[in-house]
């Protein structure tokens, strides 16, 4: 017991030591954008429109990039790192849980960046327009951070059994997935359900991580990965 506690410890060090350059380097990306959209925000505000910040557009960009990093961090961490890691002869489940825990740190990490830029932003402004982070419930903080993990695990074990181009169905749920906030706005065809929705979502999205990252493991931990 002891030995797998040190394996698992050497391989979640070793993967945040590995990392670190990358995850600054994620970080950096996600800064340039909400700097950008600050900075347009800002000159329109400065030309003579200050409804430009109602709406916290910086804090939603930061928000969006930082999920979308998370999954880039996953995708590099399942795809990559988990391979190489068996491949110098480390066990599966101990790579798998080195994989898992590093995406979980800089999920943490990248929420965290995001409620300091959100709040940037809201002090610059004199806290004139709404926070994004403040509209979003306790349980979406964890979604945010859980849910990419976890779809990427499921996508990468089944890139490892039907290929690569089985990421396309993938690529096609995540864009039906964007679709849906804008089928249930007050002006959507499905409105008359969005209250509905929005209720089951607390119970829904953990159910499918939990469902979802079940199966991804199960089949990376039996697949053959033609090393």
């Amino acid at each position: 017991m002891k030995s797998t506690k040190n394996g698992l410890a050497s391989a979640l060090v070793s993967g945040l030591r590995l990392e670190a350059v990358d995850m600054l380097g994620l970080a950096m990306i996600q800064v340039a954008i909400y700097l950008i959209v600050f900075a347009v925000v800002g000159i329109a505000v400065l030309t003579g429109s200050p409804e430009a910040a109602d709406f916290g557009w910086p804090g939603l960009a930061a928000l969006i990039m930082g999920v979308l990093l998370v999954f880039v961090e996953a995708n590099s961490q399942f795809g990559t790192t988990f391979t190489l890691a068996v491949r110098l002869g480390r066990p599966r489940r101990t790579a798998l849980a080195g994989s898992f825990v590093t995406c979980l740190v800089f999920g943490a990490l990248t929420l965290l960046l995001t409620a300091a830029l959100d709040a940037i932003w809201a002090i610059a402004f004199g806290f004139q327009g709404q926070s994004v982070l403040a509209m979003v419930p306790l349980w979406g903080y964890a979604a945010m951070v859980y849910l990419p993990i976890a779809v990427t695990v499921l996508e990468q074990a089944v890139a490892w059994v039907f290929g690569p181009k089985s990421m396309l169905f993938f690529l096609l749920i995540f864009l039906l997935v964007c679709q849906l906030p804008a089928q249930l706005v007050e002006d959507g065809p499905w409105a008359a359900y969005g209250s509905a929705v929005l209720a089951v979502l607390p119970l829904v999205l953990p159910a499918i991580g939990l469902l979802i990252t079940a199966i991804g493991l199960r089949v990376l931990l039996r697949v053959d990965l033609k090393l």
